[in-house]
């Protein structure tokens, strides 16, 4: 005969000992209730087919509150207050003894994970609530018996299966485990450092290849996530600081940022207009004081670059243009060009004899 005993408390081994004296019983019965609470009060009856009955109860993991006989029938009040944990309530008999104990029973496999979210480096996964009495825990193995992760959620960064196991409180564990398949959206590796050119008014920055998959984009932030600009190379001709940042195509998810620093040459100024006095033969210019940390040389053409002369003045016998540019004497970096137009104011000839 079986009872089915739930309970909510500790003990592994619950037993109700009926003391049969020196009798040896062919037949005996108890009933009573087969499902009850902890701390709850239930009654119990012992019918045995025969005119000799025990006078005797011995309860164990509860107390005993009453025992009195009614005709054939003996009657036992008992208050389950001693701990104990779900199971099944078996009879048997050795000897004159009959015992009745329940064993813990094993507590039934978790209902299945489910994915709460999946984001870029890592998966949540969830489970359910675990019935009264036992406790899910998350396993890395379908045989695992960790008991370190009993939280609603996991948070997975790497693999691609997790199982979840019940265990009652008495310390059964479930004769299986749930699972959950998963994947994980991985963020991409950081962008390698770009070529930077420092040019006079400009920085040129050079990216190189990105991955099969992932595409490279310039930002003007750390955390940014524009879409705008995958170019090989960028010009900059302000600021101090570029960002590089690697996108999986696929699932959208964005890698840490490359920060690219850069320095931009300034270009010196136009130089002001130089003086010109025309005078018969020849004209004179006469240029200005150049800034600090600049010089400004007279050139032969617009685009010149000759470091020759660098003098206040410079006497032209011929011609009507010439000019004046900025160098920045660290850097190396010219200006734009000043055109000077002057003429010469010619000479007559020597009278004839």
């Amino acid at each position: 005969m079986i009872h089915n005993f739930n309970l909510n408390k500790k003990n592994t081994l619950i037993s109700l000992i009926l003391l049969l004296g020196s009798f040896t019983w062919s037949y005996a019965q108890i009933t009573g209730s087969s499902s009850v609470q902890a701390n709850s009060t239930h009654t119990y009856q012992f019918n045995n087919g025969q005119s000799q009955y025990p006078n005797n109860w011995i309860i164990s993991g509860g107390t005993l509150l009453s025992s009195w006989k009614s005709g054939s029938t003996y009657y036992v009040s008992a208050k389950w207050d001693g701990g104990m944990s779900n199971g099944t309530v078996v009879f048997t008999s050795t000897g004159n003894y009959l015992y009745v104990s329940i064993a813990s029973s094993a507590p039934s496999t978790p209902s299945t994970p489910t994915i709460q979210s999946t984001n870029c480096g890592n998966t949540v996964l969830a489970r359910g609530n675990p019935p009264s009495g036992v406790t899910w825990y998350w396993q890395s193995t379908s045989s695992g018996t960790s008991t370190s992760n009993s939280s609603s959620t996991i948070t997975k960064t790497s693999g691609t299966i997790q199982y979840l196991r019940a265990r009652s409180s008495s310390g059964t564990w479930s004769s299986s485990s749930s699972n959950k398949s998963y994947s994980i959206n991985t963020v991409p590796a950081i962008p390698s450092a770009p070529t930077v050119v420092n040019d006079c008014g400009s920085a040129v920055l050079t990216k190189g290849s990105s991955p099969s998959g992932i595409t490279w984009y310039w930002q003007s932030s750390s955390s940014g996530t524009s879409t705008s600009n995958s170019m090989t190379t960028i010009s900059r001709t302000t600021g101090t600081v570029y960002y590089l940042r690697a996108r999986n195509n696929s699932s959208g998810c964005w890698s840490s940022s490359r920060t690219v620093n850069y320095s931009i040459n300034s270009v010196p100024s136009i130089p002001s207009a130089p003086a010109v006095t025309n005078n018969c033969g020849s004209s004179i210019l006469t240029k200005g004081s150049s800034p600090s940390g600049i010089t400004w040389y007279w050139q032969s053409s617009s685009n010149g670059t000759s470091t020759s002369s660098s003098s206040t003045s410079i006497t032209r016998n011929s011609g009507t243009v010439y000019y004046l540019r900025a160098r920045n004497n660290s850097s190396g970096c010219w200006s734009s060009t000043r055109t000077i137009n002057y003429s010469i104011n010619s000479v007559p000839g020597t009278p004839s004899t």
